[in-house]
């Protein structure tokens, strides 16, 4: 298998999403899961999977055709185990927007399907993906003149600590944010020595969170009155939620993966339909 020319670490670059190596990552996570035939017992799988917004748009309500194919024929490519045992069988694969996925969750989770209008700022490591929805008789409708993906995100925070300390690697940067964020202390060894750089981590978090909020508040502004909820997922949630300066937003349960068990639901949805079909 040829992995191509990317970081085998860095699994938040755009090479990667479309790689031998993610697609690789992927029936290895089915596998662990138990999900390789005959384990599955003859049945194949329903997979549903993202695309941040703006990939999953090429402009303003038209979707990317050629994204959106990509990625569903991505996982339909071969892939062998090296011991020539069976894998798993997917037999159905859509690509949904990713923060629509969090707030989908949110609802199924809470019982709460909140009001007419509802947010989502989903934090990544490149990106954020800021998305007004709207919901109606038809179900969830994106608002697209108030959507858009920010190109500031975790990696930004990276960016601003290794500025102030050059040769920071970016274990360092994760390890010092993962501390802050659970314990409001990040203790990291710089030059083979223990050194406190909350102050920075803290001011990092600040600066970027700021810049996340003006964003988010520049496309929301128009419709602030209307919006019942704002929601902050991703993998970046917890670390900069609440340095957004945003009033009201909700960190989601487990924002790390609010958008794979929204997934989830859909594909249970989609089981659901096609089992009723066949009864009747």
């Amino acid at each position: 298998m040829d992995a191509g020319l990317i970081d085998p670490e860095e699994t938040r670059g755009e090479q990667y999403k479309t790689s031998a190596l993610n697609r690789a990552v992927v029936f290895h996570a089915l596998h662990r899961a138990g999900l390789d035939e005959p384990a599955a017992r003859g049945r194949g799988l329903c997979l549903v999977t993202g695309l941040p917004y703006s990939r999953y748009f090429a402009s303003v309500g038209t979707r990317d055709n050629a994204q959106i194919e990509a990625k569903t024929l991505h996982y339909q490519q071969p892939v062998a185990r090296l011991n020539g045992s069976p894998i798993a069988r997917i037999v159905w694969h859509t690509v949904s927007p990713e923060a629509v996925a969090a707030l989908a969750a949110h609802n199924v989770e809470t019982r709460n399907p909140g009001g007419r209008w509802s947010a989502v700022i989903d934090i990544g490591g490149q990106t954020t993906d800021i998305v007004l929805v709207t919901r109606n008789t038809d179900g969830v409708t994106i608002d697209h003149a108030h959507s858009a993906t920010a190109p500031t995100a975790m990696l930004s925070v990276h960016d601003y600590m290794r500025q102030k300390i050059p040769g920071l690697s970016r274990r360092a940067c994760e390890e010092a944010l993962r501390q802050f964020t659970h314990m409001q202390r990040a203790l990291v060894r710089i030059e083979r020595q223990d050194q406190d750089i909350s102050e920075l981590v803290a001011d990092s978090l600040a600066a970027v969170g700021a810049v996340i909020g003006r964003q988010a508040d520049r496309l929301l502004a128009a419709a602030s009155a209307d919006i019942d909820l704002i929601l902050v997922a991703g993998g970046g949630a917890e670390a900069l939620g609440r340095f957004l300066r945003i009033r009201g937003v909700e960190i989601v349960t487990d924002p790390q993966t609010a958008n794979a068990r929204g997934f989830f639901y859909k594909a249970r949805e989609r089981i659901r339909e096609v089992r009723a079909r066949g009864r009747a």
